[in-house]
């Protein structure tokens, strides 16, 4: 009679070791998806590194019936790896399936720790970039207020929207005179695209904030598509708010990964 593994036994080997196969050469992942949406597919085996019956290889008759049945008996390997260690029986001994399985489970608990660690250390990342723009968020709202009063509206005006008929990015370049305006400008375009790492929607609104404010002109000064400074801190603020919106979405999704 075979002492053959339970199902929980083999679900353990499994996911001990990432449902990866044991062996050091191979590694390779055996579980996926299947075409239909609710089943998977398994190409990995539960070995026995003592046989189950007395006429298998590695078979050791001083094991109980329990014991030959445990996890502590049993490697995951992937099908093909699974017929090689029983193929060559003087390669494959003891000691070395015992080796494989305990680096296996080894590099299994790293790669835990590992992501862990590098997902908490992305939710520092983002909120120090978190900080930064809301830093840069008051600035504007207080150039704002100091150039256009407490009772500026930040409704943006027609030509920034998209629904004005006038030739808005038509090729007219306006110096800013506001040198305390242009310097935050700047300054927040350079956080923006640092944060744009680590964000690809941020990226692409600091993108879409340099094309719609900056002339770039054939000598490589800088100007603006406009001299108005309340358009110019009143669209910056928008584009600050959704780049703050997407880092906060996308801190939350990281937390929820590190508490699974």
């Amino acid at each position: 009679m075979r002492d053959d593994f339970s199902q929980s036994v083999k679900d353990i080997l499994a996911k001990r070791v990432g449902y990866r196969c044991s062996n050091p050469s191979c590694r390779c992942l055996t579980s996926g998806p299947q075409e239909h949406p609710d089943k998977s597919i398994n190409v990995g085996v539960a070995s026995h590194i003592t046989s189950a019956s007395p006429e298998g290889p590695r078979y050791d008759n001083t094991l109980t019936s329990e014991e030959r049945q445990s996890t502590e008996n049993g490697i995951w390997l992937c099908q093909k790896c699974g017929k090689l260690i029983d193929s060559d029986l003087r390669r494959y001994s003891l000691k070395k399936l015992h080796g494989w399985k305990k680096r296996a489970e080894q590099k299994a608990l790293s790669e835990v720790e590992s992501g862990s660690k590098q997902t908490n250390s992305k939710i520092e990342t983002l909120k120090n970039a978190l900080k930064l723009l809301g830093t840069q968020k008051k600035i504007a709202i207080g150039l704002l207020k100091e150039r256009h009063g407490d009772d500026f509206s930040q409704e943006l005006s027609p030509r920034f929207k998209g629904t004005s008929k006038e030739p808005w990015l038509s090729g007219m370049a306006w110096p800013l005179y506001d040198g305390e305006v242009k310097d935050w400008y700047f300054g927040t375009i350079a956080i923006l695209e640092n944060t744009s790492g680590h964000n690809k929607d941020c990226f692409n609104r600091m993108k879409k904030l340099r094309k719609e404010l900056l002339f770039d002109n054939p000598h490589g000064d800088n100007e603006f598509n406009t001299s108005d400074t309340g358009e110019l801190l009143k669209h910056s603020i928008n584009l600050l708010e959704d780049c703050i919106r997407l880092l906060e979405k996308k801190i939350e999704i990281h937390k929820k990964i590190v508490t699974r």
